[in-house]
């Protein structure tokens, strides 16, 4: 099954936009799904933040984690006018469409792309 990007929701939309943003800030020409999960993180208000800490896990030093991550990923010089989907996570974004399928829900939301691995 083809990604297909008109499935998803506003939300997942926001998230992969703010993890292209991300990628282009740090200057990586590849968007990674650790862009992903740091787009996820930094939305207080999301699922995925309620998610961890109902299971007890620390989003911020999660959060940290990841921050620290992106920063030891290799960099081109300037900012990065296109950034481009990585295979993993074009693999991210295929699971999280079968994920949507799983749930019998129509559009892929941000909770997918959370589970999505």
């Amino acid at each position: 099954m083809a990604f297909n990007p008109e499935k998803l929701t506003i939300k997942a939309q926001q998230t992969l936009s703010g993890a292209q943003s991300l990628a282009q800030e740090n200057h990586h020409s590849s968007l990674d799904p650790l862009h992903i999960l740091a787009a996820l993180l930094a939305d207080n208000e999301g699922a995925t933040v309620a998610t961890l800490t109902q299971n007890q896990i620390d989003a911020n030093k999660l959060n940290n984690l990841v921050q620290e991550t992106l920063q030891a990923l290799p960099r081109v010089g300037a900012e990065s006018e296109q950034v481009y989907a990585s295979p993993q996570t074009a693999r991210v974004l295929n699971q999280a469409e079968k994920e949507m399928a799983s749930f019998g829900d129509n559009y892929i939301s941000s909770e997918h792309l959370f589970l999505a691995r």
